[in-house]
């Protein structure tokens, strides 16, 4: 049973140095892909309520006149708008870009302001390949430990046997004196140096 036990944490040891050498293609993987992140550098807006009306223009989505002292309306293009402070005498917007007409203007309680965001952005493919390589790294560690643990189990049973096998030796050296210790001893000793020499683990052949 000693013997099984030693080939077993043999191949115990086999596997754990394959899957630690798995672990390790992965990681690479998984750093490599990393370096195809790429950022990017956006404009989004910034929604601010107020407690008072601005004039607003629909197609350039942005703030014209802030705190407008027209009445208030939330209707698009009501004529009043005519009136606001950056609408020209043409009824152009001085303040847009394009100087759109005062029919694609209204008033709303907000203020709304460009700001910067940094996006990570990464091919598709490139993420599928990194989320998959994280993944079987995570698989393959779980695996390994849980090799670890058996392995760790049956050395544990082995050192058991080898104190059990001590322990025998003594009393059958007391009760029995006629009976060769020794010469058994180097037998079963020389049936694990003929194991050993299969083995390529140095801590299972100490």
């Amino acid at each position: 049973e000693s013997r099984l036990m030693i080939m077993e944490i043999q191949q115990l040891e086999d596997e754990i140095i394959g899957l630690e050498q798995a672990s390790s293609i992965y990681n690479s993987n998984v750093q490599k892909y990393q370096n195809f992140i790429k950022e990017k550098d956006i404009l989004v807006n910034k929604i601010v309520i107020t407690p008072y009306h601005n004039t607003i223009c629909l197609n350039c989505n942005q703030v014209c006149h802030e705190r407008c002292s027209l009445t208030e309306t939330t209707e698009v293009g009501e004529k009043v708008l005519q009136r606001c402070a950056v609408i020209g005498s043409n009824g152009k917007c001085t303040v847009c870009k394009a100087h759109c007409s005062f029919d694609n203007h209204y008033h709303d309680r907000k203020l709304i302001t460009p700001v910067h965001r940094t996006l990570k952005a990464i091919a598709n493919d490139i993420q599928t390949r990194s989320l998959a390589a994280k993944e079987n790294k995570e698989k393959v560690d779980m695996k390994c430990e849980t090799v670890q643990e058996t392995k760790k189990l049956i050395e544990d049973a082995l050192n058991e046997q080898y104190n059990k096998v001590k322990e025998s030796c003594y009393r059958i050296k007391q009760t029995c004196k006629g009976f060769n210790v020794v010469e058994e001893l180097y037998i079963f000793i020389n049936l694990l140096k003929i194991d050993c020499n299969s083995l390529n683990s140095q801590s299972v052949i100490r």
